[in-house]
């Protein structure tokens, strides 16, 4: 611009722009970001869309951790210890410290080194061995309470710059280098990544290269028996996409994730299928090594198959679905409704072995099945319910049982007793119905009037009942001989 009057530079003058040039111009630099479509007539806007694709990844490193920072981490840890076994024994987790916090840990450490541990042991040595003669001892402990205070007066004494800078300086000129963590990994657990790569959540031991690079660190991948060979963590993104779309998870074994909508984009072609049917097979692995997964599992409504599931020992027998029953359930024969007293106060647990609902100790409920249900033959009252195998156990254990046919007089109610000849059954048929017919003949004798009998009278009668009596029992014997032709 030019000078004005008092001599300051004048400014070009522009007008402001009206309402519908501010409209339009508003309305061009919308459609340019995308923000509108377009404006159709009478001004209609059409909205835009803005589409943004998100890096999908299932590393589930924590934070923004990735791959390759744990691979620097698991490096840097073993140039420190060389080795991994604090990592994955029962030792306090390891988190990647700070700086600040590394320093930290590295003065208390110089600062313990300053207690003289030696003498306090000795001091504590003498009190032991004076412990008769109590003035002595009384001094003992004074004269340590002294050295022990004077002592941590000294270290916490306030000490210059130059001192502190001087024992630094010796300190780092007599200690061996130690690799100090870079901050970009502070908070990093590294304890828990390592058990969930052993166990195989995270997708590491299952991509050649990724496992090839830890292979070069000696990683050790621990039992092989808790190694999931899907990815958990991505097979329960899956199941539960899965669920939530099919509303089950009974997936046929040839299935994959689709490309499509309203599948999840970045699953697209997992083996859903063959990771289903593979955790059906381990089901017995989960339940000994993994628990929690099983408890995540069984809140998707996940469907097992004991009989598909394979045996954590390989060269253990395989259980039949008696034992499991047993197992889940417990033994039939402890299903009691009033269990006995000393059934109520034993202790499976006394002798510190886990309780097997399977066990049972017979002798506790003896009684129980003998005087109150009248049941004798536990083997056979075991196979009428179908547990064949659990009868065999029973009879191997405390015996089969070989009573008599009395034992059936004292038989609860409801017991009935099993001949071993099937001749001996029919036998006995026709020998109880002899005695029926006998008794009700005596009843019906002796309701008659002693007056109305003459003694002739009851002489025939009493011969021909005789004779009546013994052609009814050879008519049942002929009966009997029939059915045996019959059977035959």
């Amino acid at each position: 611009g030019e000078l004005g009057r008092g001599g300051e530079e004048e400014m070009d003058y522009k007008p402001e722009k009206d309402f519908y040039e501010t409209v339009e111009y508003q309305a061009k630099r919308a459609i340019e970001v995308g923000i509108v479509e377009s404006i159709g007539a009478n001004n209609a806007v059409i909205k835009g869309k803005v589409t943004m694709r998100h890096p999908w990844f299932n590393d589930d490193f924590g934070a923004d951790f990735t791959f390759d920072d744990v691979v620097e981490a698991l490096t840097i840890y073993k140039s420190m210890h060389e080795h991994f076994e604090g990592l994955y024994d029962d030792d306090p987790e390891f988190i990647v410290p700070s700086p600040e916090e590394e320093s930290l840990i590295t003065t208390m450490g110089a600062a313990d080194d300053d207690f003289d541990i030696t003498a306090s042991a000795a001091a504590a040595k003498a009190i032991s061995d004076a412990n008769t003669d109590l003035s002595t001892q009384e001094a003992l402990i004074s004269a340590e309470i002294e050295r022990m205070e004077a002592e941590l007066q000294r270290t916490t004494e306030p000490v210059s710059l130059a001192t502190t800078t001087a024992a630094v300086s010796t300190t780092t000129a007599t200690a061996p280098q130690r690799t100090q963590w870079p901050e970009h990994l502070t908070g990093m657990n590294l304890s828990h990544l390592t058990k969930r790569i052993r166990d195989g959540d995270l997708e590491v031991k299952h991509l050649p290269e990724r496992k090839s690079r830890l292979d070069d660190l000696d990683f050790p991948w621990g039992d092989e028996r808790r190694f999931l060979e899907y990815p958990f963590d991505k097979t329960m993104c899956a199941l539960y996409a899965y669920f939530m779309i099919r509303g089950d998870l009974f997936v046929y074994q040839d299935f994959t994730m689709p490309d499509e909508e309203p599948w999840p984009e970045i699953l697209a072609g997992f083996p859903i299928g063959e990771a289903v049917f593979y955790l059906r097979r381990k089901q017995n692995f989960l339940q000994e090594f993994h628990p929690q997964k099983m408890y995540l599992l069984n809140m998707l409504e996940f469907v097992w198959f004991p009989n598909d599931a394979e045996n954590v020992d390989p060269d253990a027998d395989k259980k039949s679905w008696e034992y499991k029953h047993a197992e889940a359930l417990g033994h039939p024969l402890l299903r009691i409704n009033s269990p006995p007293y000393a059934m109520i106060e034993y202790d499976p647990t006394e002798d510190g072995k886990p309780v097997n609902k399977a066990e049972y100790d017979y002798e506790l409920i003896r009684d129980y099945y003998e005087n109150e249900l009248g049941i004798y033959d536990i083997g056979q009252f075991l196979r009428e319910r179908g547990y064949n195998e659990l009868a065999d156990d029973h009879e191997a254990k405390y015996g089969v049982y070989e009573g008599d046919k009395e034992d059936e007089e004292s038989a609860g109610e409801g017991y009935e007793w099993e001949y071993d000849d099937e001749e001996e059954v029919k036998a006995a048929d026709v020998e109880e119905e002899e005695e029926d017919w006998v008794e009700d003949e005596d009843e019906d004798f002796d309701d008659l009037d002693d007056e109305d009998l003459v003694d002739d009278e009851f002489d025939d009668d009493t011969e021909d009942d005789d004779e009546e009596e013994e052609k009814v029992v050879e008519e049942e014997d002929d009966d009997l001989g029939i059915e045996e032709e019959f059977e035959k």
